[in-house]
């Protein structure tokens, strides 16, 4: 801004500042959201004074402090791993006594991106047998089948189903290792030995 404060020279002033974030992505003041996806104005309510323009309350979304402003998080969209950036962008004007800006007198705004790099992390399976939580060995599973009969593991009807949170983008993959102990017969799957 021009410190210049000489008659017909008034300093330049600022719009509110307009923060966008993708689609999914959430824009975070504390615990509140202040949006998901899509762009935001906010003016700062303690600037110094020849900051904002006269209008820029009046344009703005939202009012903060400049510590909530500098405290404002972002949450990626759930499950994904995807990199994204949050754009910054605000508009100089050049402005009269009060604060309004000059009529023809276009502004120059000013876009910066900020890069959010978003670290993959894999999330836990939720392993069943027929339909119950067994993890522990005070929550063993006991099956008693009669000599030379089948019983089916996994897929419709079969005692073992897995899940987890993140598989719908494809960015995770699962798999099912069975432990035979020693002793046992032969698991089958399919027709063929495990």
């Amino acid at each position: 801004m021009d410190g210049n404060d000489g008659d017909g020279d008034n300093p330049e002033r600022l719009g509110p500042i307009s923060l966008t974030v993708p689609d999914g992505v959430q824009l975070l003041n504390g615990a509140d959201v202040l949006i998901t996806g899509g762009t935001v104005k906010i003016f700062l309510s303690d600037a110094p004074g020849g900051y904002h323009t006269a209008t820029a309350q009046s344009e703005a979304d939202v009012v903060l402090t400049t510590e909530q402003y500098q405290a404002l998080k972002v949450n990626p969209v759930p499950q994904s791993h995807e990199n994204f950036n949050v754009t910054v962008s605000m508009t100089e004007y050049e402005v009269d006594d009060e604060g309004n800006q000059l009529s023809g007198v276009s502004g120059m705004t000013t876009t910066v991106n900020i890069p959010v790099d978003v670290k993959a992390v894999t999330d836990p399976v939720d392993l069943k047998i027929d339909g119950g939580d067994h993890k522990t060995p005070d929550k063993a599973y006991d099956l008693t089948i009669h000599e030379d009969e089948e019983f089916k593991l996994g897929g419709d009807g079969g005692l073992l189903s897995a899940s987890s949170d993140d598989t719908a983008d494809g960015s995770e993959t699962g798999a099912v290792r069975i432990t035979n102990p020693a002793g046992n017969a032969d698991i089958v799957v399919s027709g063929d030995k495990g």
